[in-house]
């Protein structure tokens, strides 16, 4: 068409074909770029203006706009282009304040060539004044100010910028609702936010920041904002979030949050991990799991709340105590939703059988108190024999409430009797020992009355330890909580009981310590150290060197790490604890403040360590080098001897606590490997055993293994 016409003939036909609505803006765009090419200057902008025009009556604002922005790279100096663009704009973004002062510095700045000022203005008509922006480079967000006498102002937190219209296309235009925008700029809004949403609060916080979040992570990102104090918001955030479809949260107490690829409900995966637990028990305790943190949102899931109780209710007749744990779930959740489970079988309480056993196979803590209820609720009359005979297997926690309530019944006879059968039977129920322990140390049960011997106690708890320590994981944990009963308040509990004992009491406990052989060299070192100091009879005998619980013998380089130790736990960790109790306890609320407490924790556990090592130094002793015995081992001996087994020959040195190295050979001659050695002569056999193994190593030389040493033999008190 433009290739045979003059341009008026061109500009008669195109106006024809723009009012039919028979061509296609590319295709007109396409023309007047030829003819452009082709026509004088003045010609081509008549011809572009006059279709334009056309375009804007016929076709609307923006297509004349599209067209407009087409043709200006084509006449960049044309001020009849720029006047059109300039009204086009006006018509199509009437609502923008801002708008005249955008033009002035682009489309009616002659200085500005079109294309560059066409690219300008789109890219401002996008960055409005109060929206979100990062440049190219960096991930620092900015918030817009506007254009000031032609510079595009911005604000960021550390202060204003300007930049050069120019570099205005340049930056990135964020949405509205970016969450690290408005932590920087719409702190107030956010704060909204997060009150109206907890869990779409957090949801867009792992968007931003994440994928992936600790606690410590996203409470550095969001504390700020949210309403203070951090506890009380956390405290009702936290059940929500469980329930995101976006956000998976792990149950530990300061979790961590991941974004899932897809959306999945708070539904679908409690029903998963019902349908996925490995045992019929496991699948109980996830009913009362989701109970116990559903709360008021429960009564909106009676249907999966159904489907679970349906899927115990077959259990029921594989188990008496599995009977039990069936019923007593679905007697909650029939507490949580009346007649939810209508229809379905609810086991009876079984007649006869061994509470005891039944609830030691219930395990879990949460099954045994919902157990407890059952019983309570439908055999009242019959609670307090129930609940006397299930006395040993219950957790400590939930063993001292029953007491209590038992001892309003009046059976304590019944109670000091269980507890003389637990004494008895000391393998059965081990957990026992730590509710058993506290109510001996609150002088509530005493030996007068028919309470346990607190000498055998302590002894039994030793022996429990030791043999827990062998176990699996479980067991590990049980021996962690036997051994923390023991250790209490720095031992003082224990240090009351063992004062009261006499030296044949004493020796009980003793006897007991000298049996375990895979507790921890410091912690029998401490119970040992207590019976020194409350019965100095009981090591009155001629005792070796290394039998002497009331000094500690190391070397000076052992002596001087031990030292530095204390130093770094005086002069940095407990500083910086302190400084971190300061920081949580200035969020208020502190009764639901996680990490107040946790540093409460660490605190007390590291001053304990330093009284510990406080009280270690002030007994330490240098070894001399006339105590390495050379005739018979000693402390500070360096001993060859071979394996009867294998034959193989190795080098045993026995030092101090602070300067053993077992992969060099080094050990504690208060270890029960060490102390195998103690007192032998070459020829003489050292029996210990090791990984479940007894092995017999016989002594073939004995040497020093100290060097002369000018130190002290006493050192100075600190």
């Amino acid at each position: 068409m433009a290739k045979d016409l003059d341009v008026a003939e061109l500009e008669r036909e195109l106006v024809e074909e723009i009012e039919k609505q028979d061509v296609e803006p590319g295709e007109l765009l396409s023309t007047l770029t030829r003819t452009c090419r082709r026509a004088r200057p003045g010609s081509a902008e008549s011809l572009c203006r006059t279709a334009i025009n056309a375009a804007t009556e016929h076709l609307g604002n923006s297509q004349g706009m599209t067209l407009a922005q087409g043709v200006a790279p084509l006449l960049p100096k044309s001020n009849m282009i720029r006047e059109v663009l300039a009204e086009l704009y006006t018509a199509i973004h009437a609502d923008r304040e801002d708008l005249p002062g955008i033009l002035a510095a682009t489309v009616n700045d002659s200085k500005v060539p079109l294309d560059a000022a066409v690219e300008q203005v789109e890219a401002l008509l996008v960055l409005a004044p109060g929206s979100f922006f990062r440049e190219s480079i960096g991930r620092v967000t900015g918030q817009c100010i506007g254009v000031i006498d032609g510079v595009f102002h911005a604000r960021f937190k550390d202060g204003e910028r300007e930049y050069l219209l120019g570099r205005v296309p340049g930056l990135i235009p964020l949405p509205d609702d970016d969450f690290r925008s408005m932590c920087a700029f719409e702190q107030e809004s956010l704060r909204e936010f997060a009150v109206k949403d907890p869990c779409g609060f957090i949801e867009a916080c792992v968007r931003a920041v994440g994928p992936r979040l600790t606690y410590r992570d996203l409470r550095s990102h969001i504390l700020d904002v949210v309403p203070s104090p951090w506890s009380a918001w956390w405290s009702e955030a936290r059940p929500l979030v469980k329930r995101s479809e976006w956000v998976e949260m792990s149950g530990t107490a300061q979790p961590t949050f991941e974004l899932r690829k897809k959306p999945l409900s708070h539904e679908e995966r409690v029903q998963a991990e019902f349908d996925e637990a490995e045992t019929s028990f496991d699948q109980l305790l996830v009913i009362l799991d989701y109970l116990a943190e559903a709360g008021d949102l429960v009564a909106d899931e009676a249907d999966l709340l159904f489907y679970m109780g349906a899927g115990i209710s077959f259990l029921a007749g594989e188990d008496e105590a599995l009977d039990l744990g069936v019923a007593a779930v679905m007697r909650t959740i029939e507490l949580a939703i009346p007649g939810n489970l209508e229809g379905l079988e609810v086991p009876d309480l079984p007649e006869g059988g061994d509470p005891a056993r039944i609830l030691s196979t219930l395990g879990d803590g949460r099954l045994q108190r919902a157990v407890l209820d059952l019983v309570r609720e439908r055999d009242p009359d019959g609670f307090a024999d129930f609940g006397t005979a299930a006395l040993p297997a219950l957790s400590p926690e939930l063993a001292e409430s029953v007491l209590r309530e038992l001892e309003a019944a009046g059976r304590r006879d019944d109670i000091l009797a269980l507890m003389s059968w637990v004494i008895e039977n000391p393998s059965r129920f081990p957990s026992a020992f730590i509710w058993i322990f506290k109510e001996a140390a609150a002088g509530r049960y005493t030996p007068e009355e028919g309470g346990p011997d607190h000498s055998r106690l302590i002894g039994l708890m030793l022996l429990a330890i030791d043999r827990t320590l062998r176990g699996g994981p479980e067991d590990k944990k049980l021996s962690v909580r036997i051994r923390s009963a023991i250790s209490a308040r720095n031992f003082a509990v224990a240090r009351e009981i063992l004062s009261e004992m006499d030296l044949e009491s004493a020796r009980t406990v003793k006897g007991c310590l000298d049996r375990c052989f895979t507790i921890s060299d410091d912690f029998r070192a401490k119970v040992a150290d207590l019976l020194v100091e409350t019965n100095h009879q009981l090591y009155a005998s001629n005792l070796e060197v290394w039998e002497l619980t009331d000094i500690i013998f190391t070397t000076a380089e052992g002596l001087e790490k031990k030292r530095d130790e204390l130093d770094d736990l005086v002069m940095n960790v407990l500083p910086h604890i302190a400084e971190q109790i300061g920081k949580a306890a200035a969020e208020g609320d502190l009764s639901e403040n996680a990490e107040y407490h946790g540093w409460l924790e660490q605190r007390a556990r590291q001053s304990e360590r330093a009284n510990g090592m406080q009280t270690d130094l002030k007994i330490a002793r240098v070894i001399q080098p006339e105590m390495a015995g050379t005739v018979a081992v000693s402390i500070g001996s360096r001993v060859t001897a071979r394996d009867q087994t294998s034959g193989e020959t190795k080098n045993f040195t026995f030092l101090g606590p602070w300067d053993a190295d077992v992969e060099a050979g080094i050990f504690s001659y208060r270890a029960p490997l060490s102390l195998s050695f103690m007192g032998k002569k070459p020829g003489e056999v050292a029996v210990f055993d090791f990984d479940g193994e007894t092995r017999r190593f016989e002594i073939v030389s004995i040497c020093s293994a100290v060097e002369s040493t000018e130190a002290d033999t006493f050192l100075p008190t600190l």
